[in-house]
Protein backbone atom coordinates (compact mmCIF):
# COMPACT_ATOMS: atom_id res chain seq x y z
CA UNK A 1 0.00 0.00 0.00
CA UNK A 2 1.47 3.46 -1.10
CA UNK A 3 0.20 6.82 0.43
CA UNK A 4 -0.65 9.28 -1.93
CA UNK A 5 0.47 12.63 -2.09
CA UNK A 6 -1.37 15.27 -3.51
CA UNK A 7 1.36 17.33 -5.34
CA UNK A 8 3.23 20.22 -3.58
CA UNK A 9 2.48 19.42 -0.47
CA UNK A 10 5.92 18.62 1.78
CA UNK A 11 6.70 18.31 5.20
CA UNK A 12 9.23 19.87 6.67
CA UNK A 13 10.29 20.17 10.71
CA UNK A 14 13.26 21.52 11.70
CA UNK A 15 12.69 21.28 15.55
CA UNK A 16 15.37 19.35 18.00
CA UNK A 17 15.88 18.47 22.08
CA UNK A 18 18.67 18.13 23.57
CA UNK A 19 20.24 17.35 27.25
CA UNK A 20 23.91 17.81 28.49
CA UNK A 21 26.94 19.45 30.07
CA UNK A 22 28.12 22.76 29.07
CA UNK A 23 31.41 22.75 28.02
CA UNK A 24 32.18 26.49 28.68
CA UNK A 25 30.27 29.11 30.66
CA UNK A 26 27.68 30.99 27.97
CA UNK A 27 29.36 34.06 26.36
CA UNK A 28 27.18 36.92 26.14
CA UNK A 29 27.55 39.46 23.86
CA UNK A 30 25.21 42.22 22.23
CA UNK A 31 24.09 43.19 18.86
CA UNK A 32 24.45 46.99 17.72
CA UNK A 33 20.96 47.08 18.63
CA UNK A 34 20.94 46.13 21.98
CA UNK A 35 19.59 42.02 21.28
CA UNK A 36 21.67 39.66 23.66
CA UNK A 37 23.17 36.87 22.13
CA UNK A 38 24.35 33.45 24.52
CA UNK A 39 26.86 31.00 22.47
CA UNK A 40 28.27 27.85 24.39
CA UNK A 41 28.50 24.23 23.21
CA UNK A 42 27.07 20.92 25.11
CA UNK A 43 28.30 17.77 25.70
CA UNK A 44 26.45 15.06 25.28
CA UNK A 45 27.44 11.68 26.25
CA UNK A 46 25.94 7.95 25.13
CA UNK A 47 27.31 4.98 26.78
CA UNK A 48 26.55 1.55 25.56
CA UNK A 49 27.86 -2.29 26.03
CA UNK A 50 29.07 -4.41 22.56
CA UNK A 51 27.66 -7.80 22.24
CA UNK A 52 30.78 -9.13 23.81
CA UNK A 53 30.40 -6.79 26.64
CA UNK A 54 32.56 -4.25 26.42
CA UNK A 55 31.89 -0.96 27.76
CA UNK A 56 31.99 2.00 25.03
CA UNK A 57 30.76 5.76 25.39
CA UNK A 58 31.54 8.81 23.20
CA UNK A 59 30.60 12.23 23.99
CA UNK A 60 29.53 14.75 20.96
CA UNK A 61 29.99 18.38 20.97
CA UNK A 62 26.84 20.58 19.59
CA UNK A 63 27.19 24.40 19.54
CA UNK A 64 24.22 26.98 20.66
CA UNK A 65 23.28 29.92 20.19
CA UNK A 66 20.22 32.07 22.19
CA UNK A 67 18.75 35.41 22.30
CA UNK A 68 17.51 38.01 24.15
CA UNK A 69 16.02 37.09 27.57
CA UNK A 70 16.85 33.32 27.00
CA UNK A 71 20.44 34.33 26.41
CA UNK A 72 21.07 36.64 29.70
CA UNK A 73 19.14 34.35 32.07
CA UNK A 74 21.37 31.48 30.06
CA UNK A 75 24.70 33.53 31.11
CA UNK A 76 23.59 34.14 34.74
CA UNK A 77 22.17 30.59 35.82
CA UNK A 78 24.41 28.34 34.30
CA UNK A 79 28.26 27.87 33.98
CA UNK A 80 30.30 25.19 32.65
CA UNK A 81 29.78 21.63 33.41
CA UNK A 82 26.69 21.79 34.29
CA UNK A 83 23.73 20.06 33.19
CA UNK A 84 21.14 21.77 31.05
CA UNK A 85 18.07 20.72 28.47
CA UNK A 86 17.58 22.96 25.00
CA UNK A 87 14.77 23.31 22.62
CA UNK A 88 15.77 24.55 19.14
CA UNK A 89 16.02 24.14 15.59
CA UNK A 90 19.10 23.19 13.37
CA UNK A 91 21.09 26.17 11.25
CA UNK A 92 23.60 25.84 9.21
CA UNK A 93 25.93 28.87 9.30
CA UNK A 94 28.32 29.78 6.32
CA UNK A 95 31.08 32.10 6.07
CA UNK A 96 34.36 32.96 4.72
CA UNK A 97 37.71 31.80 6.49
CA UNK A 98 39.52 35.37 6.28
CA UNK A 99 42.75 33.75 6.68
CA UNK A 100 42.30 31.23 3.45
CA UNK A 101 39.58 32.60 1.72
CA UNK A 102 37.49 28.83 1.30
CA UNK A 103 34.09 28.81 2.26
CA UNK A 104 33.40 27.30 5.99
CA UNK A 105 29.98 25.96 7.26
CA UNK A 106 28.71 24.39 10.50
CA UNK A 107 25.28 23.51 11.85
CA UNK A 108 24.40 24.71 15.43
CA UNK A 109 21.61 24.67 17.11
CA UNK A 110 19.11 27.98 17.66
CA UNK A 111 18.20 27.95 21.01
CA UNK A 112 14.47 28.84 21.97
CA UNK A 113 14.42 27.41 25.20
CA UNK A 114 17.09 27.02 27.38
CA UNK A 115 16.23 24.44 30.34
CA UNK A 116 18.03 24.89 33.73
CA UNK A 117 18.50 21.57 34.84
CA UNK A 118 21.41 22.52 37.18
CA UNK A 119 22.25 26.17 38.30
CA UNK A 120 25.50 28.01 38.67
CA UNK A 121 26.17 28.47 42.57
CA UNK A 122 26.91 32.02 43.09
CA UNK A 123 24.85 32.59 46.09
CA UNK A 124 21.95 34.49 43.90
CA UNK A 125 19.30 31.87 44.51
CA UNK A 126 16.05 34.26 43.91
CA UNK A 127 15.61 32.13 40.30
CA UNK A 128 16.30 28.75 41.40
CA UNK A 129 12.82 26.84 41.76
CA UNK A 130 12.10 25.81 45.45
CA UNK A 131 11.07 22.48 46.08
CA UNK A 132 9.37 22.33 49.46
CA UNK A 133 10.82 19.67 51.97
CA UNK A 134 8.00 17.39 53.41
CA UNK A 135 7.61 18.71 57.19
CA UNK A 136 7.85 15.34 59.79
CA UNK A 137 4.81 15.52 61.52
CA UNK A 138 4.15 12.97 64.59
CA UNK A 139 1.29 10.97 62.31
CA UNK A 140 -2.32 10.21 64.26
CA UNK A 141 -2.23 6.55 66.41
CA UNK A 142 -4.88 4.32 65.79
CA UNK A 143 -6.58 2.42 68.45
CA UNK A 144 -4.08 -0.28 67.97
CA UNK A 145 -0.79 2.03 68.41
CA UNK A 146 -0.21 1.43 64.83
CA UNK A 147 0.68 4.94 62.52
CA UNK A 148 -1.50 5.99 60.15
CA UNK A 149 0.15 5.74 57.14
CA UNK A 150 2.36 2.53 57.89
CA UNK A 151 3.23 0.52 55.40
CA UNK A 152 0.24 -1.70 55.57
CA UNK A 153 -2.28 0.46 55.00
CA UNK A 154 -1.02 0.73 51.46
CA UNK A 155 -3.26 -1.05 48.97
CA UNK A 156 -0.32 -2.38 46.62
Amino acid sequence: MHAIQPEGIMLNLNRLTIAGNLTRDVELTYTTKGTAVGQSSVAINRKWATDSGEKKEEVTFVEFKCFGRTAENAAKMTGKGLNILIEGRLSLEQWTDKATGKPRQKLAVIADMVHFIQFKDDGERSFRPSVPKPSRQPEPQDAGGHGAGEDSDIPF
